[in-house]
Parts: structure tokens; sequence; C-alpha cells
């Protein structure tokens, strides 16, 4: 009896051991992997209170979308389900019940405004709030093609003038929201959606990505780079960056071409929604 009570201790404790190793196991790779595969976000100002109704939004996306071409509208059948997914969200946010969301003090430090977006944010009375949110992996880029298009309409509906990409951490105006639009029929690319932003140190910098988030990537963050190599470093993350908008990861060996020069990128252990990244120059053999 002895025997056999040793016995399923010593059976316990080796599964109670393995099953440790495997809920720490699912803690680890659940720590580094995004929380959301697709987080996308625009916060459109307008002067007014009210946001546009849902049926002039969508004859101004697809029945009169002035970035049509060719009679082909930007919003087909396609990118129109996504007004009906339920990962989509949209909001009516008031000055007056939220002034915080309106302070340009509050906006990241890189997130330069103009004097007259100044004025634009310090008349508007509300923000219409576009999002799109998926925890699954998505096939393509259609709520991109989307989200953007609706911004761009819920700001012309409502005389707004201001589009902010929370994503990104963009602040633009309409007029240059539109000539982009109207530029790329396919509104999905990188250059609409993500860029490359430097922080500067006491020594030198970091280059970092924002934006990657809206396909379900993690961010991208040099190491610390001298500030003589800053140009080079932001070419190289942008390279980096349309590369994981293309094929949809990052996997090493993660080899560029920039400058007419081949660089490697060597990929940390992910910590707070970054990949911490090194820049290796591959010498010519």
């Amino acid at each position: 009896m002895a025997k056999r009570s040793r016995t399923l201790t010593a059976f316990f404790l080796v599964v109670g051991f393995a099953f440790g190793l495997l809920v720490g196991y699912l803690i680890v790779t659940r720590k580094h992997r995004p929380r959301f595969h697709a987080i996308c976000e625009y916060w459109v100002y307008l002067p007014g209170t009210e946001m546009p109704g849902q049926s002039a939004l969508l004859d101004r996306m697809i029945g009169s979308n002035p970035f049509a071409q060719a009679g082909r509208s930007p919003i087909g059948k396609t990118e129109g389900l996504v007004f009906s997914d339920v990962r989509l969200h949209t909001a009516l946010i008031l000055r007056s019940k939220n002034t915080n969301v309106f302070r340009p003090d509050l906006f990241e430090s890189d997130v330069d405004l103009t004097a007259s977006q100044l004025q634009a944010l310090s008349r508007s009375q509300s923000i219409v709030k576009i999002r799109f949110l998926s925890d699954q992996v998505l096939p393509d880029k259609r709520h991109l093609q989307f989200c953007i298009h609706a911004a761009a309409a819920a700001a012309d509906l409502g005389s707004g003038e201001l589009v902010y990409d929370v994503t990104s951490e963009r602040m633009m105006d309409l007029v240059d929201l539109q000539s982009e639009l109207a530029e790329h029929f396919d509104a999905t690319t990188a250059d609409l959606h993500v860029r490359t932003v430097w922080s500067k140190s006491d020594v030198g910098g970091h280059a970092y990505t924002k934006g990657l988030p809206k396909i379900g990537s993690l961010e991208l963050k040099t190491a610390e780079i001298a500030e003589d190599e800053k140009t080079l470093a932001m070419e190289v993350i942008t390279a980096a960056t349309h590369k994981i908008w293309r094929e949809g990861k990052a996997a090493e060996p993660f080899e560029l071409d920039v400058f007419h020069d081949k660089f490697q990128l060597l990929l940390g252990v992910a910590k707070d929604g970054f990949v911490p990244v090194r820049i290796m120059r591959v010498q010519p053999q």
C-alpha cells in the first residue's frame, strides 16, 4: 500500500511538473504575441456635435466616392462587408464630456501640429471614432481600405478639417488625406499607414515604427544608434516595414538591400509592444 502511495505521489509530481511547464510556456509565448491581429483607428474632428448618418456615409463611400477611377469605386463589395462586421466600432465623442482628448499637449512629442491644425483643433466640438479591432488573423487588408475612406467621408460630410490616425499617431489635414486617396486607389499600401520615427537620446537615438499593429505585427525599435547613422537607420527600418507589410510577418533571417548595401536585422525578444532590432551590415564575400 505504501509503495502504491509513493508511486501515485511520484506520478502526480511528474504530471504537475509537466503541467507547470506547459502553463509557463503558454504564458511566455502569449506574452510576446500581439494581443490583437489588427488595430486600426481614426479620430475625425468635427466642428459640430452630430455624427454623419450611416446612409449618407454609405453613399459617400460607395455610390458617390470622389476617388473612383474608371467608374470603379475604391470601396467595392469586399470592402463594403466591413460595414456589417461586428469588429467595426463607431462612436461620437463630445468635447463637452471629454475635454482631454481635444488637448494638443496630450499628443506624443513627435506629433507636430501646425498653427492651422491647432486652430482647427480648438474649433472642434466632437470626434467621430472609427475603430476596427480583430483578435483573429485577417486574410487581407480590406479593413484598412475601408477605415481610411470612412474617415475621409466622415470628415467631408461633417465639415471636418482634421483626421488623426491613432495607430500610427499621425495628424492629417483633410485636404492632404484626400490628396493621398486620390493618388492611391489601393489605399492599403504601407506609405499610407506606417511611419518611421526617430527618438533622440543623449548619445544618439532610436529608429522605430508606428502603425504595424494595423496588420497584427509588433512595432520595430532599433538599439541605440549614433546620430550620424540616423539617415541609414531610418531607411533600413522603413525598408523592413515594407517587407513586413508585404509578407505579414518579421522572421529571421531578415535581410534587406538599402543604398546598394546588404543589411541583416537581428530580432530580439518582444517587450512592451516592440521588437528590438539590431542592424548589421553584411560584408561582401
